[in-house]
């Protein structure tokens, strides 16, 4: 589990990893780990993810966050990294949220002290570290985290991400019957094929790999189940939306709740266009936005 470094920062840090010849360049990607790797069951796998959710959600929001100047852990490890700092909220919830974390089927004994760090070079020579120290002295970067990511090790032996949780975006709505707890994302709820197999994560999946903005997905559940999804993207075509329910939970409000959540946090983050395509039922859009559009796939 871990912060990712991403946009400019992290094809600076990438930079630097790659100047200092990092052997872990290409099997992962800049980050702050939060749990070390960990083996888990498939079958714990749901509660893992409640983790994520819930640490995600333990934060009012994004953590503003420094990396820089460099650092070695030697002589007990041949590990040079960006130190981590910030202002006293920033550190207290990059603290909580790493508690927050460690915890059920991720939690783990550790062979060292958790020290938040971002790692340039690992398993390199005492000269070269010395060398990247001095050199590097300077370096300062302020980077905004956003969310929480779940890391999965592949058979090519790279860690990819699998499933993400934008920190302090949790929403609950109690409009009748059960509560509806809305979780955004990067990327698409990895149970999203466990409910239907006309659900394709990995259709969902290329839609935001190809998004010219940041995507967005929502996800909706009941005491803890999935029941619905939704995402906004950006492509060559314009932007889009899509919408999908449970189908033994439609007609209970929850499309309602989560293309008007979903609309809410695109305009937070700046889409200002003057309509989004929707894939779907036209009466649906036509009944519930003034912003989205039906099209036709």
């Amino acid at each position: 589990m871990a912060l990712l470094v991403e946009g400019p920062t992290g094809l600076e840090v990438a930079g630097l990893r790659r100047a200092l010849g990092d052997p872990g360049l290409e099997k992962i990607p800049p980050h702050i780990t939060l749990v070390p790797p960990v083996n888990v069951k498939q079958a714990d796998l749901p509660r893992a993810l409640g983790v994520m959710r819930e640490a995600a959600a333990s934060v009012p929001g994004p953590l503003e966050l420094t990396l820089g100047p460099p650092a070695s852990f030697l002589p007990d490890n041949p590990v040079c990294y960006l130190e981590v700092g910030g202002d006293s909220p920033a550190l207290s919830g990059l603290r909580a949220l790493r508690d927050a974390v460690f915890a059920g089927p991720l939690q783990r004994k550790l062979s060292w002290p958790w020290v938040p760090h971002v790692t340039i070079l690992d398993g390199g020579e005492p000269d070269s570290i010395s060398e990247a120290l001095s050199c590097l002295s300077c370096y300062r970067a302020t980077v905004s985290f956003d969310r929480l990511v779940l890391l999965e090790l592949g058979s090519d032996r790279s860690w990819k991400p699998y499933a993400d949780a934008l920190l302090g975006s949790r929403v609950r709505v109690a409009e009748g019957g059960l509560p509806v707890e809305v979780i955004f994302s990067r990327l698409p709820d990895p149970e999203a094929l466990t409910l239907d197999p006309y659900v394709d994560r990995q259709v969902w999946a290329q839609r935001g790999a190809r998004s010219l903005l940041a995507p967005v997905f929502a996800s909706a559940r009941r005491e803890g189940a999935l029941c619905g999804l939704a995402c906004a993207w950006v492509d060559a075509y314009g932007p889009f939306v899509a919408v999908w329910v449970d189908p033994d939970q439609r007609r209970q409000g929850i499309g309602t709740i989560l293309l008007g959540w979903l609309e809410t946090r695109l305009r937070q983050e700046g889409w200002r266009f003057d309509c989004l395509g929707a894939h779907g039922p036209a009466g649906f859009y036509e009944r519930r936005s003034s912003w989205c559009v039906a099209v036709r796939d």
